[in-house]
């Protein structure tokens, strides 16, 4: 029960997020809360597997369900038969998480058939220069509109000041 009295839940959760309601919520916060609903046993778990990566992944706070990332990172095969290198025993719990990654599923076929266009796609076509153009201008404008708005931030908190 929150404090209002009513029940908290999400409904791709198990179980309600730890922190989620905190007042002060910042990133390493939210780490902390993943790492105490994952049920990775302080191991990296992708789908029902436990995973040591520390001698792969450094730079990984760790503990946490990686599996979307997992799953939406790589397209092929090839990083799961890596993984299984590092595996280190199934996890008892189940995942907080309710997503499923099967096979036959929407996700999986999506990305076999997505696989698919890619790798036969001519990689020097107009379309594709186009596209890069279009994801290059937008990081600029993002980059630019930020340092202006920090300009315009500091203007105005001079013209205050001098009021």
């Amino acid at each position: 029960m929150s404090e209002d009295g009513q029940n908290k839940h999400a409904s791709i959760l198990r179980k309600y997020p730890t922190y989620r309601d905190d007042f002060v919520n910042g990133s390493w916060k939210w780490i902390e809360g993943r790492q105490m609903d994952d049920n990775a046993e302080g191991l990296w778990r992708v789908h029902d597997k436990l995973c040591d990566l520390k001698k792969f992944v450094t730079a990984h706070p760790g503990g946490s369900d990686i599996t979307e990332a997992f799953e939406a990172y790589h397209l092929t095969e090839k990083a799961s038969n890596i993984l299984q290198k590092y595996f280190v025993k199934d996890a008892e719990l189940p995942r907080n998480y309710k997503f499923t990654f099967k096979d036959d599923g929407f996700y999986r076929t999506l990305k076999r058939r997505a696989t698919k266009v890619y790798e036969n796609m001519d990689k020097s076509s107009l379309l594709l220069r186009k596209s890069k153009l279009i994801s290059d201008l937008n990081l600029f404008l993002f980059f630019f509109t930020s340092l202006l708005f920090v300009r315009m931030r500091e203007c105005f908190s001079i013209s205050f000041r001098l009021v």
